[in-house]
């Protein structure tokens, strides 16, 4: 039971980091996609390729600290991961809300 609600834990804070990270990059990707709108196509995504391919690598390594480092399951690291994911990203907007109260 240790092994499972620290790897809850471990997923909240790891998402919740993450979350607040990618919404600073893509927010400055947005800025400089307006700045050089005038006259252009406007080819940049609004999600920078770095906060895609680091998603990618904090689910990985979330993934190998559960089931290699941890140890638990696969149902048990599964389950983790979605609630560690979804506390992270309730943190996330209830820090935002509270910032503009």
């Amino acid at each position: 039971m240790f092994k499972f609600l620290f790897s809850v834990v471990l997923a909240a804070i790891a998402t919740f980091v993450y979350v607040l990270w990618a919404r600073n990059k893509s927010e400055s990707q947005i800025g400089k996609m307006q700045l050089n709108a005038y006259n252009s196509p406007g080819a940049e995504s609004p999600v920078p390729k770095e906060v895609m391919a680091s998603a990618l690598g904090a689910i990985g390594m979330l993934w190998f600290l559960q089931r290699k480092v941890l140890r638990n399951s696969t149902v048990p690291a599964s389950l983790a991961l979605v609630l560690g994911g979804a506390a992270g990203v309730a943190a996330v907007i209830y820090t935002s809300s509270a910032n503009k109260a």
